[in-house]
């Protein structure tokens, strides 16, 4: 892996958004709107097979990022994206808390600055409706019901390195229009079987198995690209920033997290999580690929983000959830913008 060079940590930006984050309802409301559409349908067993027609020797155009060998990796993980006891365990408890964070984040620095030409089907400030108004609008088993205005209607999202679909499926409901994509052709059919369960999602969620250059091939753009827990997986990061980068709209969002590179964080991620709790399977993640978030800020900058924040993830051991927190030290969730 490339060693990127160290420079002094860049002060982020938006700590308005921070203080909404922990001094204020908002992202109380957040998580428990996730908590409360959240469907009952994962399950501590493997119950979504793979495809047996899908050859893991399927792959997606050649890429400069993509890793073979993590591509097989989460090929044969597959199946257990919706085991909430399985490798993903802990990706399911963070996901409330990365969830809210995105939310706020769309709201905060994209809704509050857009207009009713750019967005149409979106609510006027001030107008967004709560968990419960949300979901009486779903409510029904075919799906029907009087459609009202979610929260991220009219945003177009783009979830690079779906897996499963853990991030894609809770985005939808929220009201987002959201591609999908990965480069494991197992992954992508688990997402795109799982949300046939959910009549929420459907018509608002799609799968590919694509590579970020893919797209910027075929000039996509969106409002809003995602890129989690993903990076530490690619070959070349910087090349990998650059399609992400381009992949953003204009006045657009891009939100990555990831794990620091530092002393704490090979003791908890690597050590701790693969070779004493076994809450993963050793060998999941390479600590030399881990990214410092200065890093992420320099090479964004020089593609043209701007980097409007950091924020610490910490797990929580009394409530075995995730919090927000300002040690960056091993995950953490970084938000930049591109200039309209």
């Amino acid at each position: 892996m490339e060693v990127w060079s160290r420079i002094g940590i860049h002060k982020m930006r938006s700590l308005h958004l921070w203080n909404r984050l922990l001094s204020s309802s908002h992202h109380i409301n957040n998580i428990r709107w996730y908590q409360s559409y959240t469907p009952s349908i994962t399950t501590s067993k493997r119950y979504l097979t793979t495809n047996p027609s899908a050859s893991h020797d399927q792959k997606p155009t050649p890429s400069v990022s993509i890793d073979k060998k993590e591509v097989k990796k989460f090929d044969e993980l597959a199946s257990q994206w919706w085991d909430v006891n399985g490798h993903a365990k802990m990706l399911h408890r963070m996901n409330p808390t990365r969830i809210a964070y995105i939310r706020s984040g769309i709201e905060v620095h994209l809704l509050s600055h857009s207009n009713s030409n750019s967005h149409p089907k979106r609510q006027e400030k001030g107008q967004q409706t709560d968990a419960e108004t949300d979901m009486k609008g779903f409510q029904g088993g075919n799906g029907q019901g009087t459609r009202i205005k979610l929260p991220l209607d009219g945003v177009s999202i783009l979830d690079i390195g779906c897996g499963g679909g853990l991030v894609s499926e809770p985005l939808a409901r929220l009201g987002a229009q959201v591609l999908g994509v990965d480069g494991s052709s197992q992954g992508v059919y688990v997402a795109t079987e799982h949300a046939k369960l959910d009549p929420m999602v459907q018509g608002r969620v799609e799968y590919r198995q694509a590579t970020a250059e893919e797209l910027v091939s075929e000039r996509k753009q969106f409002d809003v690209v995602c890129a989690l827990e993903i990076i530490e997986h690619v070959k070349n990061p910087k090349e990998f920033l650059k399609d992400c980068s381009s992949l953003v709209r204009p006045g657009g969002l891009l939100f990555l997290s990831t794990m620091n590179r530092t002393v704490k964080s090979y003791m908890i991620a690597v050590l701790g999580a693969e070779y004493v709790a076994r809450v993963l399977p050793v060998g999941t993640h390479q600590w030399t690929r881990f990214v410092r978030p200065e890093e992420l800020s320099t090479v964004l900058e020089s593609f043209g983000m701007k980097s409007e924040e950091v924020v610490g993830i910490v797990y929580d051991l009394f409530t075995r959830s995730f919090k927000y927190s300002q040690d960056h030290s091993v995950n953490y969730i970084f938000m930049a913008s591109k200039k309209a």
